[in-house]
């Protein structure tokens, strides 16, 4: 699960910038630059899509939890057949 925007402010950085790609420092480094010297402005857009991508990460926490359940169970039905 990615950091809430509460844990941006403490950081400090911009809550877009959890959802940077790990492999991309020069990104990242560009985003902070941009946020510290204000030239960053967050948006509407911005917090709708935050809040949306928070929604499907957590839909597919669900998601998996539940798939890994089903496979438990399934694994002890089958092994109290045998």
């Amino acid at each position: 699960m990615r950091p809430s925007s509460t844990t941006a402010v403490i950081l400090d950085v911009p809550p877009c910038y959890f959802y940077i790609d790990g492999d991309n420092d020069t990104f990242a480094y560009q985003v902070l630059i941009l946020y510290k010297t204000n030239s960053y402005q967050k948006d509407e857009f911005e917090e709708e899509l935050i809040t949306t991508l928070l929604e499907y990460e957590k839909a597919m926490n669900i998601i998996k939890n539940t798939a890994n359940s089903i496979k438990s169970i399934k694994e002890r039905v089958i092994k109290n057949k045998n």
